[in-house]
């Protein structure tokens, strides 16, 4: 994944565009989704590439609690479903892999 065409622009965009954090929305069940597991790779993959990066923080509401586990060694998984309504004070990209469109149209 680190060699990806895919990895390696988003890697790019995040240092051209100076973000400082990642908010991730609807990552998916890591445990029986294969797609979520790949975006789950990229992104830690991305955190690993971007020492700019200061903070990423996920949200899901479908995640068990052995995937929280799983995702707190990365990052830092939201306990409050805030809706997609996060307020940033920094460049900031999100990250909104399965989230339907009602959720991003604000």
């Amino acid at each position: 994944i680190s060699d990806s065409e895919f990895c390696e622009k988003i890697c790019e965009l995040i240092s051209s565009h100076k973000i400082e954090e990642i908010v991730c929305y609807g990552i998916g069940r890591l445990a029986s989704c294969k797609l979520a597991q790949y975006q789950f790779a990229v992104l830690v993959n991305v955190l690993q590439q971007s020492p700019q990066i200061q903070k990423c923080l996920v949200f899901d509401p479908v995640l068990s609690p052995s995937e929280r586990i799983l995702i707190s060694r990365y990052m830092d998984v939201l306990s409050d479903n805030d809706m997609c309504c996060r307020r940033v004070v920094c460049n900031t990209l999100f990250y909104m892999i399965h989230i339907n469109g009602c959720m991003i149209t604000y």
